[in-house]
């Protein structure tokens, strides 16, 4: 009888090691995939949401301002002249001009949601508008903006 116990001890034992085990694998799992969905919805050079992400992000939004009837603004920032600086000063440089521009967008600590569109070279923001005068002091600093 006391082998038996003795051997129900041990199995439980070897039972919740197995456990322990098994979870930490799942959350090593875990914080894999997210780092992995995070690398799948950022752009690598920016930081900023890419293309996919603002298209998911944008059928939400769109669908909850519909819904509860809410304003809602989209801005699109646009380089200018950015294909002949880039060319004149070189992609590094160019890439540095975008960084800078993301940059800044990350400071705006509102409820925006920015996003950059590789293939046009556009940064677009989305933001709910409650207030009139608060869309014109983002329409100030989206001037600024665009001269960096």
């Amino acid at each position: 009888m006391e082998r038996e116990n003795k051997d129900m001890i041990v199995n439980m034992l070897y039972v919740r090691s197995s456990l322990e085990r098994a979870n930490e694998s799942r959350r090593e799992m875990e914080a894999v995939n997210v780092k992995l969905l995070k690398q799948s919805e950022t752009d690598q050079m920016t930081g900023l949401a890419n293309r996919y992400r603002l298209n998911d992000y944008s059928d939400k939004v769109l669908d909850y301002c519909y819904e509860h009837r809410l304003p809602l603004a989209v801005e699109i920032l646009d380089i200018d002249f950015f294909k002949q600086y880039n060319d004149n000063y070189g992609h590094q440089q160019g890439d540095e001009c975008i960084i800078a521009i993301a940059d800044e967008l990350k400071k705006w600590k509102t409820d925006r949601h920015s996003a950059r569109d590789m293939a046009e070279m556009n940064l677009l923001s989305f933001m709910q508008v409650q207030v009139r005068r608060k869309c014109m002091r983002r329409q100030a600093r989206c001037g600024r903006i665009l001269w960096i």
